[in-house]
């Protein structure tokens, strides 16, 4: 039985038994699509790789290595990227999205939160809201786990493998490909915000991002000159398949340059600050209210639950303390 012929057989929840939405729980949820709309500006970009180059652009090739997709270490790095400067509080930190990894969401929530429940309703209803940001979190989370899922079988795996991530974070060198994989999801981060507006206006050619690849490269000094066969197979490594149309390019001017890496930092800075806010991919707070509107009086009892049986997240302590 496929997903869509469960959802027929499972009773809809109606309009009588959800819980009304408080007028500060709705601006909550407003506040939250603002929020992911603007950090995450290629949310809407299609196809669907492009999201994922996207997303694999926030954490730098040249930091991950071939593990650029893993689960968990990508988490780790968020958090020693951008938590406080306390080293007990970071891996404490470390320790509790570790923990929660672990615990995968049940895929009949899953279910829950992307089942449509506005959309008999009228445009900019606090359901069609519920129904628009149900469907976000999920995806972020989706684009968040694209590698390996973070699955210990016991203790002793659950902390050699976060000391092997931590240890890979701090040993890993760079080669040259990884460098030349950065530069590529750079290029096109650039390229899309600047030139493209996520797919509104197309997709940029193979050919456009390699040439501004090498422009990039050369700009801080590292190799490009590789042959036309290892050009093809780093260009597979980055995420780009057939989905992105071929063509060739010459290299760009200085100004294109410095335009690109102009709109790929500032697309950049957006989606560090939601990371900086989420330790990566934690939307707690917005799940526990999409979970309690869509899923009436048992389903808020059993969010609060599952809120207060959550560890808290760490705070900095004052230089007093």
């Amino acid at each position: 039985m496929n997903k869509k012929e469960k959802r027929k057989q499972r009773p809809r929840t109606t309009p009588e038994e959800r819980i009304a939405l408080t007028p500060e729980k709705e601006e909550a949820l407003r506040g939250a699509e603002d929020a992911l709309r603007k950090d995450f500006p290629w949310f809407d970009a299609q196809p669907e790789e492009a999201r994922r180059v996207a997303m694999r652009a926030t954490f730098p090739r040249s930091v991950a290595g071939p593990k650029q997709d893993d689960q968990l270490l990508r988490r780790i790095y968020v958090i020693k990227q951008y938590g406080c400067e306390d080293a007990e509080l970071v891996r404490l930190a470390i320790v509790e999205t570790a923990n929660c990894i672990v615990a995968p969401r049940d895929p009949k929530e899953e279910e829950l939160l992307t089942e449509e429940l506005g959309k008999d309703e009228p445009s900019g209803s606090a359901y069609r809201l519920v129904d628009e940001l149900g469907k976000m979190v999920s995806e972020l989370h989706k684009l968040s786990d694209l590698g390996t899922p973070f699955q210990p079988k016991n203790d002793y795996e659950f902390f050699s493998l976060i000391a092997q991530d931590l240890k890979h974070l701090d040993t890993y060198k760079p080669r040259a490909g990884d460098y030349a994989v950065e530069a590529l999801q750079k290029a096109f981060v650039g390229l899309m915000q600047s030139k493209y507006h996520w797919g509104k206006k197309g997709l940029p050619p193979k050919g456009d991002v390699r040439a501004m690849a090498e422009a990039r490269l050369k700009e801080h000094g590292r190799r490009s000159d590789f042959s036309k066969a290892y050009w093809s197979e780093l260009l597979q490594r980055a995420g780009f398949g057939d989905w992105l149309p071929a063509g060739h390019a010459g290299r760009p001017s200085k100004a294109a340059l410095d335009e690109n890496i102009k709109a790929e930092r500032k697309c950049m800075a957006l989606v560090n600050q939601e990371l900086r806010k989420t330790h990566g991919t934690d939307w707690s707070a917005t799940w526990d209210i999409l979970r309690a509107a869509r899923g009436g009086k048992s389903e808020y009892r059993r969010s609060e639950l599952d809120r207060s049986a959550m560890p808290a997240q760490p705070k900095k302590r004052h230089q007093s303390e």
